[in-house]
């Protein structure tokens, strides 16, 4: 990672906007143990981070005790550290942890452990009893909380062969977590995989987004509920283009879906596109102006910039003004980076990079929220050669330049 400087932007954008990003120095969430540590941030819809109060906490997978193993390690927005990571794994292996706020200075993480999906609550102050979510084989948690703290979990569960995504509202207890009926998504049951699901509170019910197989091969679906007790009847969310020539596939390839709100009706989807397959993935994006009920038509959020290059690992968050902010990792300049590009009054803007995430080495896997006096955070996965990976965060101001 380049030298880190507290600089706002590696790229200035091209164009004039009436905001602009600027980014604070990059603070170590990791220290490097020298042992090949592997870390990893993949979480269904890239919820590896989150905002709670005046405190920040990010979670991660890593095999520093020789098996795959959740961590979660937190910081105070004033702090220039973070804390020593406490291990929120307990089993043999465990995989994907996502955390949400809970908007009193605690968080909720879940994860994948040796087969099925638990949560339980994490603070600086220590962890609560571990939950299981469902008793079928299961992974890929994603959860979400509205501005009044209901707080709503999905997850793919599999049961007879087929992963099928199903939902649940958890409420905390204490320490504990108790957990609502578990309800199917989609109404009818699955004929192929149903996969990845990401959630966003919309004001107090919330949105989901899926990949489904049902079609043999990938589309995104989204539903809608105003409780958690029914969902409604699934959607398209990516504009499907047949192959034109099926050696290639049967056509529009997409994949890991991810949702951000602002807590009331403005929903925005981003997800890996693969429409024009000569170059890879793009980064593709939606958005939805009544909670999640109905999303816009596909918006391209990269520049000519990306072009012709694949992107990787999109995530979401939306500012308290309406700005939408996608965040991915790309090697135009021969070594992946972090970029960004935000979404003005239906205008995305150029692509960014924020120095601190950008430069020699692979920088890769970024999430990102926004709290809600508007700060950014983000964190993301740096790989030196023939070094220990390591998770790095930084945060963003959104400066207003008119």
């Amino acid at each position: 990672m380049r030298g880190i400087l507290t600089v706002a932007i590696l790229v200035l954008p091209m164009h004039a906007y009436a905001y602009e990003w600027v980014f604070s120095d990059a603070i170590a969430v990791t220290k490097p143990d020298k042992t090949g540590t592997f870390r990893h941030m993949e979480s269904s819809g890239r919820k590896n981070i989150a905002a709670s109060g005046e405190v920040v906490a990010v979670t991660w997978e890593d095999n520093r005790t020789g098996s795959p193993q959740t961590f979660v390690a937190f910081k105070g927005f004033d702090s220039t550290s973070f804390s020593s990571a406490i291990q929120l794994s307990t089993g043999k292996n465990a995989y994907e942890p996502s955390i949400v706020s809970l908007h009193n200075g605690s968080f909720l993480a879940a994860w994948e452990q040796d087969g099925h999906v638990v949560t339980r609550l994490v603070s600086q102050n220590g962890v609560g009893e571990m939950v299981p979510l469902d008793t079928h084989d299961s992974s890929q948690v994603s959860m979400a909380v509205t501005a009044k703290g209901k707080i709503y979990s999905a997850w793919a569960s599999r049961d007879g062969g087929i992963s099928r995504i199903v939902s649940a509202v958890l409420a905390p207890e204490n320490n504990h977590i108790s957990v609502a009926q578990v309800v199917p998504v989609d109404a009818k049951p699955p004929v192929q995989d149903q996969l990845y699901p990401s959630l966003a509170a919309s004001g107090e019910g919330v949105a989901i987004a899926w990949e489904d197989r049902r079609h043999m091969h990938t589309r995104l679906y989204y539903s809608y509920s105003t409780d958690g007790s029914k969902f409604s009847a699934p959607q398209l969310l990516n504009q499907f283009i047949p192959s034109e020539n099926p050696q290639y596939g049967s056509g529009t390839g997409v994949t890991r879906v991810a949702l951000a709100s602002n807590f009331q009706n403005l929903v925005s989807a981003t997800w890996m596109d693969k429409r024009f397959f000569q170059g890879g993935y793009d980064i593709y994006a939606s958005t939805s102006e009544d909670g999640g009920r109905s999303f816009s038509k596909n918006e391209l959020v990269q520049d000519i910039g990306g072009e012709n290059i694949p992107q990787w690992h999109p995530a979401i968050a939306v500012h308290p003004t309406g700005v939408v902010v996608v965040a991915w990792d790309d090697n135009r300049y021969d070594t992946p980076d972090i970029w960004i590009s935000w979404r003005e009054h239906g205008v995305w803007s150029d692509d960014v990079s924020p120095v601190q995430a950008s430069g020699a080495g692979a920088q890769s896997n970024p999430a990102i929220t926004i709290d809600s006096k508007g700060q950014l955070h983000m964190a993301w996965v740096t790989r030196m050669d023939n070094q220990d990976s390591q998770v790095f965060y930084l945060s963003g101001k959104l400066i207003n330049t008119n």
